[in-house]
Protein backbone atom coordinates (compact mmCIF):
# COMPACT_ATOMS: atom_id res chain seq x y z
CA UNK A 1 0.00 0.00 0.00
CA UNK A 2 0.95 3.22 -0.63
CA UNK A 3 2.65 5.50 2.22
CA UNK A 4 0.37 8.59 0.69
CA UNK A 5 -2.89 6.21 0.73
CA UNK A 6 -5.27 7.23 2.97
CA UNK A 7 -7.46 4.63 4.57
CA UNK A 8 -11.26 5.17 3.94
CA UNK A 9 -12.89 7.07 7.54
CA UNK A 10 -14.82 4.78 9.82
CA UNK A 11 -18.57 4.54 8.60
CA UNK A 12 -20.10 6.58 11.03
CA UNK A 13 -22.87 5.16 13.31
CA UNK A 14 -25.23 7.78 13.38
CA UNK A 15 -27.69 6.17 16.03
CA UNK A 16 -24.41 6.54 18.03
CA UNK A 17 -23.76 10.12 17.74
CA UNK A 18 -27.12 11.20 18.20
CA UNK A 19 -28.50 9.85 21.07
CA UNK A 20 -30.75 12.26 22.74
CA UNK A 21 -32.86 12.41 19.30
CA UNK A 22 -33.39 8.87 19.03
CA UNK A 23 -34.29 9.05 22.39
CA UNK A 24 -36.79 11.52 22.09
CA UNK A 25 -37.91 9.69 18.75
CA UNK A 26 -38.69 6.41 20.70
CA UNK A 27 -40.53 8.76 23.33
CA UNK A 28 -43.01 10.45 20.55
CA UNK A 29 -43.07 6.83 18.92
CA UNK A 30 -44.57 5.34 22.04
CA UNK A 31 -46.94 7.45 23.89
CA UNK A 32 -47.96 10.24 20.72
CA UNK A 33 -50.82 7.57 20.01
CA UNK A 34 -52.06 7.80 23.05
CA UNK A 35 -52.43 11.65 22.87
CA UNK A 36 -55.99 11.62 22.83
CA UNK A 37 -56.39 8.92 25.37
CA UNK A 38 -59.68 9.72 27.62
CA UNK A 39 -58.72 9.99 31.13
CA UNK A 40 -58.87 7.30 34.00
CA UNK A 41 -57.65 5.63 36.91
CA UNK A 42 -56.79 8.40 39.35
CA UNK A 43 -56.34 11.05 36.32
CA UNK A 44 -59.76 12.81 37.67
CA UNK A 45 -58.49 13.59 40.96
CA UNK A 46 -56.04 15.55 39.32
CA UNK A 47 -57.76 16.76 36.74
CA UNK A 48 -60.40 18.29 39.10
CA UNK A 49 -58.24 19.80 41.41
CA UNK A 50 -56.08 21.71 38.22
CA UNK A 51 -59.58 23.03 37.44
CA UNK A 52 -60.17 24.26 41.05
CA UNK A 53 -57.20 25.46 41.09
CA UNK A 54 -57.90 27.92 37.86
CA UNK A 55 -60.36 29.96 40.08
CA UNK A 56 -58.63 28.73 43.21
CA UNK A 57 -55.02 29.59 42.93
CA UNK A 58 -54.72 29.48 47.18
CA UNK A 59 -56.91 27.23 48.30
CA UNK A 60 -56.21 23.80 45.90
CA UNK A 61 -58.04 21.35 47.82
CA UNK A 62 -60.27 23.21 49.09
CA UNK A 63 -63.18 21.21 47.71
CA UNK A 64 -65.19 17.72 48.29
CA UNK A 65 -65.18 14.90 46.31
CA UNK A 66 -67.24 11.64 46.07
CA UNK A 67 -64.32 9.19 44.84
CA UNK A 68 -64.66 6.29 47.41
CA UNK A 69 -68.64 6.57 47.50
CA UNK A 70 -68.71 8.93 50.11
CA UNK A 71 -68.19 12.65 49.67
CA UNK A 72 -64.68 13.48 51.61
CA UNK A 73 -62.46 16.49 51.21
CA UNK A 74 -60.37 16.30 47.53
CA UNK A 75 -57.43 16.60 50.27
CA UNK A 76 -58.10 12.95 51.62
CA UNK A 77 -58.65 11.45 49.00
CA UNK A 78 -55.79 12.37 46.76
CA UNK A 79 -52.93 11.80 48.93
CA UNK A 80 -50.50 13.63 46.93
CA UNK A 81 -48.93 17.26 46.58
CA UNK A 82 -51.35 20.09 44.82
CA UNK A 83 -48.02 20.82 42.11
CA UNK A 84 -48.74 18.29 39.50
CA UNK A 85 -52.59 19.76 39.47
CA UNK A 86 -51.04 23.41 39.35
CA UNK A 87 -49.43 22.00 36.45
CA UNK A 88 -52.25 20.71 34.76
CA UNK A 89 -54.42 24.23 35.81
CA UNK A 90 -51.19 26.22 33.47
CA UNK A 91 -51.78 23.71 30.37
CA UNK A 92 -55.71 23.68 30.76
CA UNK A 93 -55.28 27.38 30.93
CA UNK A 94 -53.39 28.65 28.00
CA UNK A 95 -53.86 25.68 25.80
CA UNK A 96 -57.73 24.21 27.04
CA UNK A 97 -58.88 21.15 28.80
CA UNK A 98 -58.75 18.74 25.67
CA UNK A 99 -57.08 15.75 26.07
CA UNK A 100 -54.38 15.66 23.61
CA UNK A 101 -53.00 19.35 24.97
CA UNK A 102 -52.94 17.57 28.33
CA UNK A 103 -51.78 14.64 27.49
CA UNK A 104 -48.91 16.68 25.40
CA UNK A 105 -47.40 18.51 27.70
CA UNK A 106 -46.77 15.38 29.75
CA UNK A 107 -45.42 14.27 26.99
CA UNK A 108 -42.66 16.69 27.22
CA UNK A 109 -42.03 16.05 30.72
CA UNK A 110 -41.79 12.11 29.80
CA UNK A 111 -39.04 13.45 27.27
CA UNK A 112 -37.37 15.26 30.06
CA UNK A 113 -37.70 11.67 32.66
CA UNK A 114 -35.78 9.96 29.56
CA UNK A 115 -33.00 12.04 28.78
CA UNK A 116 -32.34 11.95 32.54
CA UNK A 117 -31.96 8.68 32.63
CA UNK A 118 -29.68 8.61 29.49
CA UNK A 119 -27.75 11.36 31.38
CA UNK A 120 -27.24 8.88 34.42
CA UNK A 121 -26.62 5.86 32.50
CA UNK A 122 -23.57 8.06 30.57
CA UNK A 123 -22.35 8.10 34.09
CA UNK A 124 -22.29 4.67 34.65
CA UNK A 125 -22.24 2.84 31.95
CA UNK A 126 -20.74 2.20 28.82
CA UNK A 127 -23.88 1.61 26.99
CA UNK A 128 -25.77 4.41 27.95
CA UNK A 129 -28.14 4.44 24.72
CA UNK A 130 -28.88 0.55 25.20
CA UNK A 131 -29.70 1.28 28.91
CA UNK A 132 -31.63 4.63 27.93
CA UNK A 133 -34.07 2.31 25.62
CA UNK A 134 -34.02 -0.46 27.96
CA UNK A 135 -35.54 1.95 30.65
CA UNK A 136 -38.20 3.44 28.19
CA UNK A 137 -39.68 -0.22 27.06
CA UNK A 138 -40.61 -1.21 30.39
CA UNK A 139 -43.78 -1.33 31.45
CA UNK A 140 -43.67 1.11 34.14
CA UNK A 141 -42.56 3.74 31.89
CA UNK A 142 -45.13 3.36 28.93
CA UNK A 143 -47.89 3.32 31.26
CA UNK A 144 -47.04 6.09 33.30
CA UNK A 145 -46.13 8.28 30.43
CA UNK A 146 -49.74 7.72 29.56
CA UNK A 147 -51.60 9.00 32.40
CA UNK A 148 -51.53 12.42 34.08
CA UNK A 149 -50.87 12.09 37.05
CA UNK A 150 -47.41 12.60 39.64
CA UNK A 151 -45.62 9.52 38.26
CA UNK A 152 -43.91 10.71 35.34
CA UNK A 153 -43.11 14.49 37.08
CA UNK A 154 -41.69 13.07 39.80
CA UNK A 155 -39.61 10.77 38.47
CA UNK A 156 -38.41 13.93 35.67
CA UNK A 157 -37.44 15.58 38.90
CA UNK A 158 -36.16 13.16 41.08
CA UNK A 159 -33.82 11.03 37.96
CA UNK A 160 -32.47 14.43 37.34
CA UNK A 161 -31.55 15.35 40.58
CA UNK A 162 -29.39 12.34 40.91
CA UNK A 163 -27.77 13.20 37.63
CA UNK A 164 -26.73 16.77 39.18
CA UNK A 165 -26.03 15.27 42.47
CA UNK A 166 -23.76 13.08 40.96
CA UNK A 167 -22.01 15.55 39.10
CA UNK A 168 -21.71 18.13 41.40
CA UNK A 169 -19.62 15.27 43.48
CA UNK A 170 -17.69 14.51 41.29
CA UNK A 171 -17.03 18.28 40.02
CA UNK A 172 -17.09 19.87 43.46
CA UNK A 173 -19.45 22.25 42.28
CA UNK A 174 -21.61 23.68 44.58
CA UNK A 175 -24.00 24.85 42.25
CA UNK A 176 -24.64 21.84 40.91
CA UNK A 177 -25.34 19.93 44.00
CA UNK A 178 -27.82 23.04 45.44
CA UNK A 179 -29.28 22.53 42.27
CA UNK A 180 -29.80 18.86 43.00
CA UNK A 181 -31.53 20.28 46.08
CA UNK A 182 -33.66 22.43 44.28
CA UNK A 183 -34.76 19.44 41.77
CA UNK A 184 -34.74 17.19 44.89
CA UNK A 185 -37.38 19.63 46.66
CA UNK A 186 -39.31 20.02 43.10
CA UNK A 187 -40.03 16.11 43.01
CA UNK A 188 -40.90 15.78 46.57
CA UNK A 189 -43.54 18.40 45.60
CA UNK A 190 -44.96 16.77 43.16
CA UNK A 191 -45.07 12.81 45.17
CA UNK A 192 -44.68 11.53 48.00
CA UNK A 193 -42.43 8.82 47.27
CA UNK A 194 -39.85 11.04 46.18
CA UNK A 195 -39.53 11.65 50.08
CA UNK A 196 -38.96 8.27 50.59
CA UNK A 197 -36.13 7.75 48.03
CA UNK A 198 -34.48 11.03 49.23
CA UNK A 199 -34.85 8.87 52.74
CA UNK A 200 -33.48 5.40 51.43
CA UNK A 201 -30.25 7.54 50.12
CA UNK A 202 -29.49 9.27 53.46
CA UNK A 203 -30.37 5.81 55.19
CA UNK A 204 -27.95 3.33 52.96
CA UNK A 205 -25.74 5.89 50.61
CA UNK A 206 -21.96 3.61 50.55
CA UNK A 207 -20.01 7.11 51.48
CA UNK A 208 -20.64 7.63 54.83
CA UNK A 209 -20.59 11.62 54.54
CA UNK A 210 -23.46 11.69 52.49
CA UNK A 211 -25.69 9.51 55.12
CA UNK A 212 -27.00 10.89 57.92
CA UNK A 213 -29.44 8.51 59.98
CA UNK A 214 -31.27 11.10 61.75
CA UNK A 215 -32.54 12.93 59.05
CA UNK A 216 -33.44 9.87 57.25
CA UNK A 217 -35.35 8.83 60.30
CA UNK A 218 -37.65 12.20 60.03
CA UNK A 219 -37.96 11.39 55.83
CA UNK A 220 -39.01 8.10 56.47
CA UNK A 221 -41.43 8.61 59.66
CA UNK A 222 -43.26 11.55 57.19
CA UNK A 223 -43.36 9.46 54.32
CA UNK A 224 -45.02 6.57 56.16
CA UNK A 225 -47.63 9.02 57.65
CA UNK A 226 -48.51 10.61 54.94
CA UNK A 227 -48.84 6.78 53.23
CA UNK A 228 -50.93 5.62 56.23
CA UNK A 229 -47.99 3.11 56.90
CA UNK A 230 -49.62 1.23 54.60
CA UNK A 231 -46.74 1.12 51.92
CA UNK A 232 -44.08 -1.65 52.44
CA UNK A 233 -41.36 0.17 50.56
CA UNK A 234 -41.91 3.33 52.46
CA UNK A 235 -41.98 1.06 55.88
CA UNK A 236 -38.89 -0.36 54.89
CA UNK A 237 -37.28 3.24 53.77
CA UNK A 238 -38.03 3.33 57.68
CA UNK A 239 -36.27 0.56 59.05
CA UNK A 240 -33.23 1.13 57.21
CA UNK A 241 -33.22 4.50 58.94
CA UNK A 242 -33.79 3.22 62.18
CA UNK A 243 -31.22 0.62 61.16
CA UNK A 244 -28.51 3.76 60.49
CA UNK A 245 -28.98 5.23 63.85
CA UNK A 246 -28.42 2.10 65.56
CA UNK A 247 -32.15 1.35 66.84
CA UNK A 248 -32.37 -1.97 65.38
CA UNK A 249 -35.46 -3.22 67.53
CA UNK A 250 -37.22 -0.72 65.53
CA UNK A 251 -35.80 -1.35 62.45
CA UNK A 252 -36.51 -4.86 63.02
CA UNK A 253 -40.29 -4.63 63.79
CA UNK A 254 -40.75 -2.06 60.74
CA UNK A 255 -38.82 -4.52 58.55
CA UNK A 256 -40.81 -7.47 59.26
CA UNK A 257 -44.13 -4.88 58.77
CA UNK A 258 -43.17 -4.09 55.60
CA UNK A 259 -42.08 -8.03 54.55
CA UNK A 260 -45.92 -8.77 55.73
CA UNK A 261 -47.37 -6.02 53.74
CA UNK A 262 -45.55 -6.78 50.63
CA UNK A 263 -46.79 -10.75 50.85
CA UNK A 264 -50.30 -9.81 51.24
CA UNK A 265 -50.20 -7.67 48.42
CA UNK A 266 -48.04 -10.53 46.42
CA UNK A 267 -44.78 -8.24 46.28
CA UNK A 268 -42.56 -11.31 45.78
CA UNK A 269 -39.37 -8.86 45.56
CA UNK A 270 -40.03 -7.10 48.06
CA UNK A 271 -40.78 -9.80 50.37
CA UNK A 272 -37.37 -11.04 49.88
CA UNK A 273 -35.74 -7.99 50.20
CA UNK A 274 -37.07 -7.29 53.55
CA UNK A 275 -36.25 -10.79 54.41
CA UNK A 276 -32.58 -9.62 53.23
CA UNK A 277 -32.22 -6.78 55.29
CA UNK A 278 -33.62 -8.25 58.38
CA UNK A 279 -30.73 -10.35 58.33
CA UNK A 280 -28.61 -7.81 58.73
CA UNK A 281 -30.29 -5.73 61.37
CA UNK A 282 -30.50 -9.16 63.70
CA UNK A 283 -26.89 -8.94 63.32
CA UNK A 284 -26.72 -5.10 64.51
CA UNK A 285 -25.76 -3.94 61.04
CA UNK A 286 -27.30 -1.20 58.60
CA UNK A 287 -27.94 -1.87 55.52
CA UNK A 288 -25.51 0.15 53.19
CA UNK A 289 -25.44 0.07 48.79
CA UNK A 290 -22.55 -1.21 47.77
CA UNK A 291 -20.04 1.72 45.82
CA UNK A 292 -21.49 2.27 42.90
CA UNK A 293 -24.94 1.31 43.64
Amino acid sequence: MDADEKLPAPKQNWLADHPRIVICAIVVACLSPFLNKAVEIDDPLFVWTAKWIQHHPGNFFGFNVNWFGVEMPMGVSNYNPPTTSYFLALVGSVFGWEEIALHGAFLLIAIVAALGVFALAHEWCGHPLLATVVALLTPVFLVSGTTLMSDMPMFAGWIWAVVMWEQGLKSSRLGQILFAGFLTGVAVLTKYSALNNLAWLLASHSDAKLRDGAEAVRLATRAAELTGRKQPVVLGTLAAAFAETGQFKQAIETAEAARNLAAVAGQTEVVESNERLLKLYRAGKAAHQAAGK
